[in-house]
């Protein structure tokens, strides 16, 4: 039986707020002077954007502040350390792409068939079984995966049906590019869903790769538009009732200085005289690096190294328990002995996703109160009345989502 009143949610990766005012988004414009605009969406401090958005949660609340983390459960790498460190040892003798890439792609076969899969990335084969997804690391669909009532335990609560065949998370392999999830969702628009879920991740693609004034941006913008619209126009002939939700979920902020985390790193451990595993372990971000110290002996001295490198201090600051406390990240026992985060502008490179050689122009994942980090939101439909405010949290989402008539 179909639903007569639907909600699309479009959760659009990485659209900054201020993209809507460079003249290449009419049909986006016109949404947000017809409905509910919020004209910046401002994210929590942190990387579980999910978690927010689907369970109203602050870091600081839901206790997830990274994607990865140390494993505090079981992970599906630790059963097979020993063929991970002879495929390291591989990897490391050939110093191959093509071998590292086939190495990791097979490994992905293998872990994504499991209960709790995690992707290798570009994390050191022999260190992967020391970690785990967050957010991710349970589908966030089943009954109290977060720990905490999320939007799909509100629907399953309710027996309302939701379409999420066109969303992705890090657990997930994405169903094609957003013109393919797109037409999956309207190929679907029939049937008895209350809510659809629809990823669009050619924005954060496009600016990691060519920054965010560059033409191909640009580009990218408008091919959005063009495609919300379209998409606007096709489920309604459907569903002329949808109330449609245009979600910017952060933004994102051009590169101007690189920090090599490992060359630092590795020069601190050497003179300590410390070996990767057995003496520390480390996960390298984008932007974050942090420092788990197993040498209780000298872990004061090793931390006092990095709080004394310039240009750690000048690029970045280091999260304290105080300061994490103050900015309401979630610190405990399993925080890592040294957590620096870099400045606005500041990559890691290279990191645990990316080799040296794939510099990015543009990154997120900085302290929210740099205005390029900010999103945007637009809720719009036949039944939305006009109307405009300054800026909301990304949590305030959870609640237009529990929203449905």
């Amino acid at each position: 039986m179909a639903i007569k009143n639907k909600t699309v949610f479009m959760l659009i990766d990485a659209f900054r707020y201020d993209y809507l005012d460079r003249g290449l988004t009419p049909f986006l414009d016109s949404q947000k002077i017809k409905g509910q605009y919020t004209k910046k969406i401002i994210p929590g401090h942190g990387f579980c954007e999910r978690a927010e958005m689907f369970g109203g949660k602050k870091p600081s609340e839901s206790g997830f502040f990274t994607a990865i983390d140390l494993s505090k459960e079981e992970n599906i790498y630790s059963r097979y350390s020993w063929v991970l460190n002879i495929l390291n040892f591989i990897n490391n003798i050939f110093n191959s792409k093509l071998i590292n890439k086939i190495i990791r792609r097979l490994i992905w076969e293998v872990v994504n068939k499991t209960k709790h899969p995690m992707h290798p990335y570009r994390i050191p084969l022999n260190m992967l079984k020391y970690f785990s997804l967050t957010e991710d690391y349970i589908d966030m669909r089943k009954k109290n995966a977060l720990g905490f009532e999320s939007i799909f335990d509100y629907l399953n609560d309710k027996n309302l049906k939701y379409f999420y065949d066109s969303c992705t998370s890090l657990s997930l392999a994405q169903n094609g590019n957003d013109q393919d999830r797109l037409n999956l969702a309207l190929k679907n628009a029939n049937d008895d869903s209350s809510i659809y879920f629809v990823y669009i991740g050619s924005a954060d693609a496009i600016a990691h790769k060519y920054g965010t004034t560059s033409k191909e941006i640009n580009n990218t913008i408008q091919t959005i538009d063009s495609q919300m619209k379209d998409f606007v126009k096709d489920f309604s002939k459907i569903n002329p009732d949808t109330k449609y939700i245009f979600l910017g979920d952060h933004g994102m902020i051009d590169i101007d200085t690189i920090v090599n985390a490992q060359e630092i790193i590795d020069d601190i451990m050497a003179k300590h005289q410390l070996k990767i595993e057995l003496d520390y372990n480390i996960f390298l971000d984008s932007t974050l690096i942090r420092v788990w110290i197993k040498d209780k002996l000298n872990k004061e001295k090793i931390k006092k190294d990095f709080l004394l490198n310039s240009e750690l201090t000048s690029n970045g600051i280091f999260l304290t328990q105080k300061l994490a406390s103050d900015l309401k990240i979630p610190y405990d026992v399993h925080s890592a002995d040294v957590m620096w985060w870099a400045n606005p502008g500041v990559l890691i490179s290279p990191d645990f996703f990316h080799t040296k050689n794939e510099v990015k122009k543009a990154m997120h994942g900085y302290l929210n109160t740099h205005k390029d980090s900010h999103g945007f939101c637009i809720v719009s439909g036949k039944n939305i009345d006009s109307s405009s405010v300054e800026s909301e949290e990304l949590t305030d989402i959870f609640s237009k989502l529990k929203d449905i008539e």
